[in-house]
């Protein structure tokens, strides 16, 4: 039996879900707050059945995250459930929240993909708070749905893993680094090859000088783009790349995140600490419950050496395209077996170790018959060459013979000829 992982990316007990937006990081040591400063602090109040700006009810509060609050909500013109996002109103009076706040809202209008949420509409509370409209999606967040299933089927962690990457390359191409994929960042409709995903919350995602230059150059100069203080480091801890402490936000690093939430959804468990700074070199496959191929895959995106791994998000997506085709056909394979061994008593383990080794079983039979086929040919073309020599040294043979009889024919007819005229002159004189 399967245990369910704990959540992933929950915070450690008695820490406020909703103030884990940053840690400052001095060197190797984590400055830690005050104690009981966040076990103190109150949770935002619900605000559930309240009217925005006469369009939007609030019916229920979905969750809250590093800088706001969501609410499934209805609007009322049409009855059309939507999402609406608060910023925290202790952040709401702070000018770098604010300004964080609006640039998700600038991204998500600009970034328009399938696996991306939409945002509809922005304004404020009565009491000034910023909120922003998105679209409702039916489903829960990763980390809920890996709880409630335990380890997921290989086939739903590339689909998931590969729809995500596109996501990625899309930010990534319009200069945007997201900086916080995680679990609970990722709202997940559907199972198996049917499942759809989308990426949500770019609360803390850098824009860097490519989006400054296509988007906006000359609404946001130089001088008055939002910069993270130095020493910080935005995001969650245990998905942040390892070089993130010391290095500029990069494409890498949303590699390096993606890859921890697909090995936590393939395995239904975290990925050890350590691990961010160096990987054993022997890590069997089977002992994490995966395929060897399966493991490749991922370990080359949570490698902690930026240089070792994957250069892009699409180069992540081609991997995983690859894998797809070697795990299905590996799947439908051992299928095949089972259907054919089933009620016959081989063990279990036989028709998968079989159904494992049939790829190999099928590159030798393709050499072999390779190699038959040549010699076929082989043997075809020295055949067809002698029987050419046959037919040369016959034919060569048989036309002195008919040139010998012509010439002794004609030698004939020229002593017939010679003695007729002999006769011929006797018989004058």
């Amino acid at each position: 039996m399967t245990t369910s992982p704990s959540t992933p990316s929950l915070p450690a007990p008695g820490v406020a879900p909703w103030t884990l937006f940053s840690r400052v990081v001095s060197g190797s040591e984590v400055e830690q707050p005050a104690a009981g400063e966040w076990e103190n602090e109150a949770a935002p109040p619900d605000l559930s059945g309240t009217v925005l700006r006469a369009c939007y009810e609030l019916v229920r509060r979905l969750g809250c995250g590093g800088m706001g609050e969501v609410y499934e909500a209805r609007f009322l013109a049409s009855g059309q459930a939507v999402a609406v996002k608060i910023l925290f109103g202790r952040y709401a009076a702070q000018e770098e929240f604010l300004v964080r706040f609006r640039r998700e809202l600038q991204v998500l209008e600009a970034i328009r993909h399938p696996n991306v949420v939409r945002v509809r509409d922005f304004d404020r509370t009565s009491d000034g708070r910023p909120f922003m409209v998105m679209e409702l999606i039916e489903g829960v967040d990763l980390a809920r749905h890996v709880a409630q299933r335990g380890r997921l089927p290989i086939a739903e962690v590339i689909e998931i893993g590969r729809q995500l990457c596109d996501a990625l390359a899309c930010l990534h191409a319009r200069g945007v680094i997201h900086r916080d994929i995680t679990p609970r960042n990722v709202l997940v409709e559907g199972e198996g090859r049917d499942v759809k995903v989308k990426l949500i919350d770019l609360g803390v995602c850098k824009a860097t000088a490519e989006w400054y230059a296509e988007a906006r150059p000359y609404m946001t100069p130089p001088g008055r783009r939002l910069r993270t203080r130095a020493g910080m480091i935005l995001g969650t801890p245990g998905y942040t790349a390892p070089e993130a402490i010391d290095h500029p936000p990069a494409p890498q690093h949303d590699v390096y995140s993606l890859g921890v939430v697909l090995f936590e959804a393939a395995t239904g468990r975290r990925l050890p600490r350590v691990w961010a700074y160096a990987i054993p070199e022997r890590v069997d496959a089977s002992t994490l419950g995966l395929d060897r191929h399966v493991w490749r895959t991922l370990l080359k995106a949570i490698e902690p050496c930026p240089e070792a791994r994957y250069a892009s998000a699409t180069a992540m997506a081609e991997a995983l395209e690859d894998l797809q085709l070697v795990v299905g056909d590996s799947t439908e394979n051992a299928a095949a077996e089972g259907d054919s061994r089933r009620g016959s008593g081989v063990p279990r383990s036989k028709v998968t170790a079989r159904a494992a080794a049939r790829p190999q079983d099928r590159w030798v039979k393709l050499v072999v018959a390779l190699l038959v086929i040549h010699a076929i040919a082989d043997l075809t073309h020295r055949l067809r060459v002698r029987d050419d020599a046959v037919m040369s040294n016959m034919t060569a043979g048989a036309n002195p013979a008919v040139s010998s009889s012509t010439h002794g024919l004609s030698e004939i007819e020229g002593a017939a000829a010679e003695c007729g005229a002999s006769s011929s002159c006797a018989s004058d004189t």
